[in-house]
């Protein structure tokens, strides 16, 4: 993990609850020390772990839908969105080929111009 401030954003969640390992929590540290919207941010959150301690699964077990279906549907999307970025990417890969293969060959024939016409 590098110490940018969007990567510091990802890890407050675990920073707050005190799961990030020592090397992470070490990088995060030393951004927070050197940032001070950052620094901010961590501490507008500071009540969170005990706030979240206060919650009862009973209290919040009917807000999640954890049946076998919406297991299937969630797959199901991450399957598909892993497959349209393939495809994207061989997309995107085909087309800088065809742009480097553009670039190289005009460039062949402009050299091969010059000596012909330096000759």
């Amino acid at each position: 993990m590098s110490s940018s401030c969007g990567e510091v954003g990802l890890s407050v969640g675990p920073y707050l609850l005190g799961s990030l390992s020592r090397p992470d929590r070490a990088l995060v540290d030393a951004h927070l020390r050197a940032c001070a919207e950052c620094r901010a941010d961590i501490e507008s959150m500071h009540a969170l772990p005990g706030l979240l301690a206060r919650v009862r699964e009973t209290e919040i077990s009917g807000l999640v839908d954890s049946s076998p279906e919406m297991l299937d549907r969630v797959l199901s999307l991450v399957a598909q969105r892993r497959r349209r970025a393939t495809r994207v990417h061989v997309a995107a890969s085909f087309a800088a080929g065809v742009i480097l293969a553009a670039t190289t060959s005009v460039t062949l024939h402009r050299t091969d111009r010059n000596r012909c016409n330096a000759g």
